[in-house]
């Protein structure tokens, strides 16, 4: 696992500050060695301090609390599942557990950790925490339902979540920040299938200060390609091979004589070797649910060029962004007539 150099650096400098406290220093080779000339203490720098959790402030007392309060919750939710959800349980039992489910652990500061320690069931399983969401009726269970919507492996999930949320987003009568925030992460994702779900979802909820994102999103992958001292990724050969004598050598015997040949081979062609390689994954769904969503607002056909970005923005900042800050202005405008006919 690569390691953050920052996170490398600090490690090392707080090692060699307790190091030093200690009447310790370091060798050349890294190593902490007992030295009798250190200094009884090393004074920590100002920005050191600054970074160091002061265990007195009750900010961090309250988080370290919170911390062991999910450990523990954790362990009793994982004891719970292997109790009620493992592998041989009856219907029965599963529909026990999901009953139970529902009166122990309906809290929203538990729902990331039981999509964490049920997140590899099977689907119906899922569909009971789907149902159970559902039957929430908050904001952060709603929230939920978006991010299994756009973040679960698994199609059939997917789907069911989505449909989960369409109707609590119907009944609400809105799309919530909460929602909006896990499908503009769900876009800036280099994998296609949270990208793609989330503009699924963009695209049904007319969430139009997505434009930009689905404009980026539209083409994924990264220029890496062979490693330093890898080689060439490949390499294809055009040519002719000759054969021919390179040595030989003579073998004699009593009243006869022999010769002892090496063959070598000559190529002549063209060699071509693929030293590195840039992949583009050209994500033509959330390209539709882009132009869907736009024609429509619009009133007119969007996207006769395809996935090309540059025209995307060009567009973007020619026609887009300037009918959206008209609906704006006549949103205002609209609050502000019923605000002074309220008054």
């Amino acid at each position: 696992m690569a390691r953050h150099p920052l996170r490398t650096r600090l490690a090392t400098v707080i090692l060699v500050a307790a190091a030093g406290g200690a009447g310790l220093a370091s060798n050349a080779s890294g190593q902490v060695v007992t030295s009798p000339d250190a200094p009884a203490s090393i004074p920590a720098e100002p920005w050191m301090e600054d970074l160091m959790p002061d265990p007195s402030d009750p900010r961090v007392q309250a988080y370290a609390q919170q911390q062991r309060l999910r450990a523990e919750r954790a362990r009793e939710l994982r004891r719970f599942r292997s109790t009620y959800f493992g592998t041989g349980s009856s219907t029965e039992t599963r529909q026990i557990g999901l009953s139970l489910l529902r009166e122990r652990y309906d809290e929203p500061a538990l729902y990331p950790l039981l999509l964490e320690v049920f997140e590899r069931d099977g689907v119906n399983t899922k569909s009971g925490l789907l149902d159970m969401f559902a039957d929430a009726r908050t904001d952060e269970a709603d929230a939920t339902l978006a991010w299994v919507a756009v973040y679960d492996d698994r199609t059939a999930v997917r789907d069911a979540a989505f449909t989960h949320l369409s109707a609590r987003v119907a009944k609400a009568g809105g799309v919530s920040e909460r929602i909006k925030h896990v499908v503009a992460g769900g876009l800036r994702q280099e994998s296609s299938t949270p990208a793609i779900a989330a503009a699924g979802i963009a695209e049904v909820f007319k969430l139009y200060e997505m434009v930009p994102l689905m404009i980026a999103a539209q083409v994924g992958g990264n220029a890496g390609g062979a490693r330093d001292g890898t080689g060439p990724l490949a390499w294809i050969v055009v040519g002719q091979q000759t054969a021919f004598v390179a040595d030989l050598q003579p073998v004699v015997s009593d009243s006869a004589v022999g010769f002892d040949p090496t063959l070598g081979v000559v190529t002549e062609g063209v060699v071509l070797e693929v030293q590195d390689a840039v992949v583009f994954t050209y994500r033509t769904e959330i390209f539709y649910s882009l132009t869907r969503m736009t024609s429509s607002a619009l009133g007119h056909p969007t996207g006769s060029w395809g996935i090309d970005q540059p025209e995307w923005w060009a567009w973007y900042d020619r026609e887009w962004k300037p009918w959206m800050e008209a609906r704006a202005a006549e949103a205002r405008s609209a609050e502000a007539q019923a605000a002074e006919a309220e008054g």
